[in-house]
């Protein structure tokens, strides 16, 4: 019985070349997932961070009868979110859509803006819009139309009653939005992936 040396062309891989390409293999689905995975947290982090101050607002226009706006401030790279309250009994919201050129547009928003002030128990340096995730626009049933700029409102009323709403939030992979319903606690979360078909 002969024994024949195999030559190069007939050996296998070493067990270090094995090792090193599972390495490679590994690293780039870490990147390729990682990315995905990174603003799908950043988008649930935020939309949970909402409900939670929705939750708040609702409880907290009916337990001090005051009445509670959530303002989402939708201009420029850093979108900010404030919480403030009335404690205007005659408080009156402005439901007519504003007009382009009204002189008197800016008077009557610092008028509105001057009734409210910001809810102690929340720090809006602490909400911060994670990266990666946009707020697209919001609607709502007092507006009746979505807003993408400027600055969008939601109402908290002392009655327990607030806005009915819808907020859209972007990332680069995926659409997400809320449906904010008047008198419900629960609010339903959707997400929209690119390159799904949307249906009616």
């Amino acid at each position: 019985m002969t024994f024949k040396n195999k030559g190069l062309s007939e050996a296998g891989f070493t067990l270090l070349e094995i090792l090193v390409a599972l390495a490679l293999v590994s690293v780039i689905l870490m990147m390729v997932a990682g990315s995905s995975y990174s603003s799908r947290k950043n988008l649930d982090e935020l939309m949970a961070n909402i409900e939670r101050t929705i939750r708040f607002s609702t409880d907290e226009a009916a337990m001090k009868n005051q009445f509670v706006r959530l303002s989402v401030s939708l201009d420029g790279e850093e979108q900010k979110i404030s919480l403030e309250y009335s404690d205007d009994p005659n408080l009156v919201i402005d439901t007519s859509p504003k007009e382009e050129n009204d002189s008197d547009d800016e008077d009557a928003n610092k008028k509105k803006n001057d009734n409210f002030t910001p809810v102690s128990d929340f720090s809006s340096d602490e909400f911060n819009i994670p990266v990666g995730v946009k707020i697209v626009g919001v609607g709502t049933g007092i507006q009746n139309k979505l807003v993408t700029e400027g600055d969008a409102q939601l109402y908290f009323y002392p009655t327990g009653e607030k806005d009915s709403a819808i907020i859209i939030f972007a990332t680069d992979d995926e659409m997400a939005y809320l449906i904010v319903e008047p008198f419900k606690q629960v609010i339903e979360r959707n997400y929209i992936p690119y390159d799904s078909e949307i249906t009616e």
